[in-house]
């Protein structure tokens, strides 16, 4: 295989990720227009930031608040939801108090402050009138039926046929919840990624070390490291695309977070055969051997510099544009 081949399967994978990437961007934001999935999106990252604190199944929640997941009692609550105005909301206010010492959830809470993008959700869940998910069914349900007495009233084959095909959807509110065995996975993404970008982070070092010294010993530094963190990544991008999904997190950041980081585990997986191929060709004493090399060290060097850029927006989707 040809250096000119790998670089362009390469360009051919980034065109590829690209494309899924503004389809899946496409599809969550007209996921959330949705007051059902809204209403899910909103109960996840409450249940995801605050519920440690006031969850139903706390025997003493803080506060005597321990329904915080429990939308529509939420919302028949004035003293934390005004249904339509998250400006005078408390639950909303308390979220966005620029003074540290009321803002919740707290600095010292140990599921992390919420996101921009969480506050965000919690924010469009209140104006959209604080829907739950049962109450968006029957919203659905109703603007159904009235749509299929009209049609009956002007034709009835034709309201006949529109029941047939209503009757045969899927409302999404009714779709089952996401498996927990996912929601566990996904759980793991933090723990999970610390050691790939460390790994390749290390492995940069290293491979600039041993340009510079012609090191062997570094040579299999490189190569450990590649080799630990191309699983590492791996890893860490599949169960990042489930707790992008199923937390609460949405936005640009999200996108962007998402796919550089399948982006990177790609990269550094490709990285690593590269590397083996250049060593294979440098033990043989090839003639283009030199080429594989110099391939092989941008591309350990660019898997670095991804997961700085990775980390970037991981960091700003979970404590804001300030990081």
């Amino acid at each position: 295989m040809t250096i000119r081949r790998i670089a362009l399967w390469i360009g051919l994978a980034v065109g590829v990720g690209f494309w899924f990437g503004e389809t899946a961007r496409a599809t969550n934001a007209t996921r959330l227009d949705d007051p059902a999935a809204l209403a899910r999106a909103a109960r996840s990252a409450l249940d995801l930031r605050c519920a440690s604190c006031h969850g139903a199944d706390l025997p003493k929640p803080k506060g005597k608040f321990g329904h915080v997941t429990d939308l529509a009692r939420l919302a028949g609550e004035p003293k934390y939801v005004v249904p339509g105005d998250a400006e005078k909301s408390e639950l909303y206010l308390l979220m966005t108090d620029p003074d540290p010492d009321w803002r919740m959830p707290p600095d010292s809470t140990k599921t992390g402050l919420m996101s921009l993008a969480e506050i965000d959700v919690v924010r469009r869940w209140i104006d959209a009138g604080a829907p739950t998910e049962e109450s968006a069914a029957v919203a659905e349900g109703e603007e159904l039926a009235d749509e299929a007495t009209d049609s009956a009233e002007a034709n009835a084959d034709e309201a006949s046929k529109a029941a047939d095909a209503e009757g045969a959807a899927t409302p999404d509110s009714e779709r089952a919840p996401p498996p927990e065995a996912l929601l566990l996975v996904s759980r793991f993404h933090p723990a999970a990624v610390h050691l790939p970008v460390g790994l390749l982070l290390v492995a940069a070092l290293a491979e600039l070390l041993r340009l510079a010294t012609r090191s062997a010993a570094l040579a299999t530094t490189v190569r450990f490291c590649l080799a630990l963190g191309a699983v590492g990544a791996l890893t860490a991008a599949g169960t990042g695309w489930f707790a992008g999904e199923f937390h609460g997190y949405v936005g640009e950041d999200l996108f962007w977070h998402r796919w550089l980081g399948v982006g990177t585990a790609g990269l550094a997986l490709v990285t690593l055969i590269v590397g083996e191929v250049a060593r294979s060709r440098r033990n043989a004493a090839a003639a283009n051997a030199r080429g594989w090399n110099v391939v092989a060290s941008c591309l350990v060097i660019g898997a670095a510099a991804l997961v700085a850029i990775t980390g970037h927006y991981g960091g700003t989707m979970v404590h804001g544009p300030i990081f």
